[in-house]
């Protein structure tokens, strides 16, 4: 067994994800408010939005702002967004699961929780499990 290695440079462990609506029929299904899920993560200094999209992946780079002017932001437009520390990856396979929005910003941070499969179950389980501020 190969020993597990973290590979995240310093100062890189904040990430916030953001809850929101959506507009595809099929997830009328899901909690109001939980529909879909995006994060945001910081990487030479900038902020970088990855938004994981039924026909795609959509990076937009949101430019040198501060964690409260980022959760303010999209609190206005009516999403929530909370502010959380990412797990420290370890170099070990992650197991398959169908390229979902809730599965991509689960892996950006580092949680490997398979019964998580929808936007609702990932805010109960940050709320739960990892250190977060909803009020940076």
């Amino acid at each position: 067994m190969r020993p597990q290695r973290e590979m995240r440079p310093r100062g890189q462990s904040l990430a916030i994800v953001i809850f929101g609506p959506s507009s595809l029929r099929y997830l009328r299904y899901l909690k109001p408010g939980y529909r879909h899920c995006l994060v945001a993560v910081q990487g030479a200094g900038q902020w970088h939005l990855l938004d994981p999209l039924s026909n795609g992946l959509e990076l937009t780079v949101l430019g040198e702002l501060r964690v409260d002017e980022i959760i303010s932001g999209f609190g206005r437009d009516g999403y929530e967004a909370i502010a959380v520390q990412r797990q420290a990856p370890v170099m070990r396979e992650l197991p398959l699961a169908p390229f979902t929005c809730v599965e991509v910003v689960k892996r950006v941070l580092g949680i490997r929780a398979r019964h998580i499969l929808t936007p609702w179950q990932l805010r109960r389980y940050l709320q739960r499990n990892i250190t977060y501020s909803s009020n940076v």
